[in-house]
């Protein structure tokens, strides 16, 4: 049972890889055949060089290999396998390095605003530490057993 349902996930993603890479195999396809086209032209140019219909159909077949190398480019760029979800990625990070310039710069000018999604621990640590620094007994919420480096500064 367990090599049946393994089986049916190992051919959906097989499935799925191939229609995703397919633009990509198509494009390099194109490229390929268009270079072919071009090669036999040339060599057709060096038995005879002063024949300008062939000239017109290597312009026309170097034009093609141009257009397929931009299609592929464009397909390994806009359409590779995981490419969304690293841009998506990526733009995750940048916003969350905004975000900390833009927090940093906040305590920096003193205007850090206040937030209320702070979790109980940080305020539990943050009171503790203020605790700590000013020579206070620590919350009651905070177990020192799991904290023994603070031992020496409990009274």
């Amino acid at each position: 049972m367990v090599f049946m349902e393994m089986f049916i996930f190992l051919s959906f993603v097989y499935v799925q890889g191939s229609a995703a890479q397919e633009p990509i195999l198509q494009s390099a396809r194109s490229m390929l055949d268009s270079s072919t086209h071009l090669l036999k032209t040339a060599r057709s140019l060096v038995i005879n060089p002063k024949d300008p219909p062939t000239w017109s159909v290597l312009a026309g077949h170097s034009r093609t290999v141009s257009d397929s190398i931009k299609g592929l480019i464009t397909a390994i760029r806009d359409k590779a396998p995981g490419q969304r979800e690293c841009d998506c990625s990526i733009d995750n990070i940048n916003r969350c390095i905004r975000n900390i310039e833009q927090a940093s710069l906040a305590a920096v000018s003193q205007n850090l605003a206040s937030r209320d999604d702070i979790s109980l621990e940080v305020m539990i640590a943050n009171e503790t530490l203020n605790a700590l620094l000013t020579h206070r007994q620590p919350p009651p919420t905070l177990s020192f057993s799991l904290y023994p480096s603070f031992s020496p500064f409990i009274h």
